[in-house]
């Protein structure tokens, strides 16, 4: 009865980790329109030229460590979702494994008679 109960414990384990497993697969595939790249100008002031370029640079900073935040997203998600899938695999096997092993019976002790306590005969007063 406890190899069952663990049996059916393992499958329904496998089932949910198989799920995550396949929705991480799916969580690394981000959009990936995080926006354009910042162009420098030029204009007639040093002052007015150098705070846009300034901005232009941060800008484009910030998004190139964006798209490399997105790639690495990417790839823990599906080594993630791979590990769960390995998981959820391996206890379904070993659920299904538990589900099929036969029941062995318990072995029936039998008392030797030398060590039977002895009957009475006597009437109980």
């Amino acid at each position: 009865m406890k190899k069952k109960i663990l049996a059916i414990i393992l499958i329904v384990i496998a089932v949910v980790s198989l799920v995550f497993g396949v929705v991480m697969f799916t969580k690394g595939d981000l959009n990936r329109a995080s926006g354009t790249m910042a162009s420098k100008q030029v204009y007639g002031g040093d002052a007015y030229t150098g705070i846009q370029n300034a901005s232009a640079t941060t800008a484009n900073n910030v998004q190139q460590a964006n798209l490399i935040l997105m790639d690495m997203n990417e790839t823990i998600a599906f080594g993630f979702g791979a590990v769960l899938v390995v998981i959820g695999l391996l206890c379904c096997a070993f659920g299904v494994a538990f589900l099929l092993k036969k029941q062995e019976a318990a072995p029936v002790k039998e008392t030797p008679a030398a060590f039977m306590p002895p009957y009475s005969t006597k009437d109980s007063d």
